[in-house]
């Protein structure tokens, strides 16, 4: 039997065509991307997508992300946003019980949002267990971590995501940020001079 013959295991019954997981995997890379226009189409892109395919549970994460960070890389305002990133990751947890994306969009949106940090927490540690190679899942919780003033669990998280994603532009601005925050401005002022 060939290798490639053998399709990814998943929770995703909902298969995307070739055609369509290319959209898809485009569509990731402008969420990666982290700027507003790329932001936007990925949205256009991955709605399509999952009023399509309304049961793959990859495509339904992918959208409760670009929703979450649109808030803050795009122009979206926090009702919109905030909105369609709940209801993307209740899509994704409906498909998936155990979707750690779903479980850190809903940690951010508790933590920033609802001001529920101890629910954040939960959630954070519960999608860290579902998928421990998952760098944004480590970095957003050493971010709330980090604000909560829990400075050494907020290191070993970044330290976690660093080792996942090591010189990921996105992940060192955040952990320049959690160096500031935890008073040690110049080794911060270092990292965020180099990434400037």
């Amino acid at each position: 039997i060939s290798i490639a013959a053998i399709d990814r295991i998943g929770p995703s019954l909902d298969r995307l065509d070739a055609a369509t997981q290319a959209r898809f995997v485009a569509a990731r890379d402008d969420v990666a991307m982290r700027s507003a226009p790329q932001l936007h189409a990925a949205i256009a892109t991955l709605t399509r997508l999952a009023q399509a395919h309304p049961g793959n549970v990859e495509v339904q994460e992918a959208l409760a992300e670009a929703w979450l960070l649109t808030r803050e890389f795009g122009s979206a305002s926090d009702t919109l946003s905030i909105g369609r990133a709940r209801a993307a990751a209740a899509a994704a947890r409906a498909i998936d019980p155990r979707s750690a994306v779903a479980d850190r969009v809903d940690g951010v949106i508790a933590y920033w949002w609802d001001g529920k940090p101890q629910l954040a927490g939960e959630l954070f540690r519960r999608a860290i267990a579902h998928a421990p190679n998952d760098p944004l899942a480590h970095l957003w919780y050493a971010n709330i971590l980090a604000d909560n003033g829990e400075d050494a669990a907020a290191q070993r998280a970044f330290d976690a995501a660093r080792t996942l994603a090591p010189g990921a532009p996105w992940l060192l601005a955040d952990y320049g940020w959690g160096l500031w925050s935890a008073g040690r401005t110049k080794e911060a002022q270092a990292l965020l001079t180099i990434l400037a």
